[in-house]
């Protein structure tokens, strides 16, 4: 999930202001988006040609008005505003989205939703547009509905997230995982011939989020959806080196191009914005010590804390450290599944040193 930092008020009906996301933590979150889970401002492609019919403000549209109005908050939901209209210390009543006062065109509002409660769309921006009659607000607001983690689709509190290994709090950097450790882990490869022979360029990795769906970024997917190839999933693995003997009996699984779901705001040119993509597989998979789905963050996620907690990253891949040392020197991919620990900053210090993404 993408919060969008646009400078302005942020507000939540009916809700303190404290209950607000701000903050900035190191965890799987895009996963939360499209699966039940509340999302708070996560901005699609706007779709100007959308029915002008419903109108939201306060007020009353004279023929020919150029200006839209904020409207209320929705109920359960919370919006911000357009932060390049509105510089850090402006305190106006419109950057204060008080409700009623007129904005012109081409102000866009964002919306979300509080804790236990999803939005009816996915479009979650309206922007003021002119139309023939006046300017009004365009899609049309969304609403938000109530929620609930316990899905049918997803597994069940005593089934996912259980690693085979005890974890203590210890920093941890570069160490090589064991079988069981990471049981949610997937590994992305494709091939451009359907000949074994010539080989699996493994690129990306993946979580398990129930027996039959893998969470991942949208960048590693999506070309895989237009180009034909051998599209593979392995789970329960740990060296992808198959001439390794480390006891490991992996799970492969061919990708049907059809099953791979992008986020519709997803641009493959901006990578960071939207990234998230589903992956269905053929068939479910048996719950093991060493294959099992990681847990999708509950409501009560978004009104904590996470400001200065361990979090740990497990992957296959490339490793920096000869990099920075030699940046000539290419990046050596890692063929064994490793682990390194963090701690989770704060929401600002993630905006100052990551400007060039939406955090």
């Amino acid at each position: 999930v993408s919060r969008v930092n646009h400078g302005g008020c942020l507000y939540a009906a009916n809700t303190p202001r404290a209950s607000v996301v701000d903050r900035c933590f190191a965890v799987p979150v895009i996963m939360w988006a499209g699966l039940g889970v509340p999302v708070l401002a996560v901005l699609v492609s706007l779709d100007s040609t959308s029915s002008s019919s419903d109108v939201n403000h306060p007020h009353k549209r004279q023929v020919g008005d150029d200006l839209c109005y904020i409207p209320e908050p929705l109920t359960n939901g919370l919006y911000s505003g357009h932060g390049r209209r509105c510089p850090t210390g402006d305190n106006s009543a419109a950057c204060r989205l008080v409700p009623g006062v007129p904005v012109s065109a081409g102000w866009v509002l964002l919306y979300g939703c509080q804790p236990g409660y999803r939005l009816n769309t996915t479009r979650v921006a309206s922007i003021c547009l002119q139309r023939p009659g006046g300017a009004r607000w365009l899609p049309p607001l969304p609403s938000c509905l109530e929620t609930s983690y316990n899905s049918h689709f997803l597994p069940s509190k005593n089934i996912c997230g259980k690693s085979s290994h005890h974890r203590t709090k210890r920093r941890v950097d570069g160490k090589i995982s064991s079988s069981g450790e990471w049981p949610w882990m997937v590994i992305f490869g494709h091939s451009k011939t359907t000949n074994p022979r010539d080989g699996i360029h493994w690129f990306c990795a993946g979580s398990l989020i129930t027996t039959r769906h893998i969470i991942t970024a949208a960048n590693c997917v999506a070309p895989h959806r237009r180009r034909p190839a051998v599209f593979l999933a392995r789970l329960d693995d740990l060296n992808l080196d198959d001439s390794v003997q480390d006891g490991m009996q992996p799970i492969e699984i061919t990708i049907d191009k059809n099953n791979i779901i992008t986020y519709p705001g997803f641009q493959p040119d901006v990578v960071f914005t939207h990234n998230i993509a589903l992956v269905k597989l053929k068939f479910d998979l048996r719950i093991t010590n060493s294959v099992r789905p990681i847990c999708l963050p509950t409501p009560d996620f978004t009104e904590r804390s996470f400001t200065g907690e361990t979090v740990y990253f497990a992957s296959w891949g490339q490793t920096d450290d000869d990099h920075e040392r030699n940046p000539k020197r290419k990046r050596r991919f890692e063929p064994v599944l490793h682990e390194i620990s963090g701690r989770v900053v704060d929401q600002d210090v993630c905006s100052l040193n990551y400007k060039m993404y939406q955090t």
